[in-house]
């Protein structure tokens, strides 16, 4: 289904917020170099903008969990590609 939502929102220039996979650019705190799920704007170009919602403090540590599992996973993932 999101798949979906994404797809429309590219081929409608629709500009819909949607939850995509991005490289976080540093918005919420997140450190170091990946891509996570976030909050986007996509357009017929694709992504339009990232937006950084107002979390509470339980959401950003969730977030900042959820962010270094991604990590963990990744460094994983090249140290087994070596």
């Amino acid at each position: 289904a999101s798949v979906t939502m994404m797809v429309e929102s590219i081929l409608k220039d629709s500009n819909r917020l949607v939850p995509c996979s991005v490289h976080h650019s540093g918005l919420y705190g997140l450190k170091d170099d990946f891509f996570i799920g976030l909050p986007t704007v996509l357009c017929r170009e694709g992504v339009h903008t990232v937006v950084e919602l107002k979390l509470k403090r339980a959401e950003a540590r969730a977030l900042k969990q959820s962010a270094a599992t991604v990590k963990e996973t990744i460094d994983q993932l090249k140290t087994l590609m070596d």
